[in-house]
C-alpha cells in the first residue's frame, strides 16, 4: 500500500458533491508520490495549519463527530442486526474534511452537511 502511494497510484474517493466542494486542487483530491509536484507544493503551503497544535484544536469537534457516528451505527445495528463499517468510515471522513474546511460551521446536525454526503 505504501509503495502504491509513493508511486502516486492511490487517490481518495469522495462523493461527487464532496469532491466538488474540496476542489480539484485540494490536497485531499490530489495524488501524492513521485511526479506529483502540485501535491507537494500545496502540502508545503498548508503545512503550518497541520501542526500538532492546530490539529489538536479540532479534536473536540472530531470526537463529537465520532460519537455521533457510533450512535448512528448502534441504531442501525439495533434495527438491522448489523452495520457496515465502510459506509460509516466514509461518511465520518467526509464530515471531518468538511469540518476542517468550514470550521465551526460544520455542525454535524445541520441539514446542509447532509447534502454534501
Amino acid at each position: 500500500m505504501a509503495d502504491l502511494e509513493r508511486e502516486g497510484k492511490l487517490r481518495p474517493l469522495f462523493s461527487k458533491s464532496m469532491a466538488k466542494l474540496l476542489g480539484t486542487k485540494s490536497l485531499l483530491n490530489l495524488p501524492a508520490g513521485k511526479g506529483n509536484k502540485l501535491h507537494a507544493k500545496v502540502r508545503q503551503k498548508i503545512a503550518p495549519a497541520l501542526t500538532a497544535q492546530q490539529l489538536a484544536l479540532m479534536a473536540p469537534q472530531v470526537e463529537t463527530m465520532v460519537r455521533l457516528t457510533l450512535r448512528e451505527m448502534e441504531r442501525e445495528c439495533e434495527a438491522k442486526g448489523q452495520t457496515s463499517l465502510g459506509f460509516w468510515i466514509d461518511r465520518l471522513t467526509q464530515d471531518v474534511a468538511a469540518a476542517s474546511l468550514l470550521g465551526g460551521f460544520a455542525d454535524p446536525g445541520l441539514p446542509y452537511l447532509e447534502r454534501l454526503r
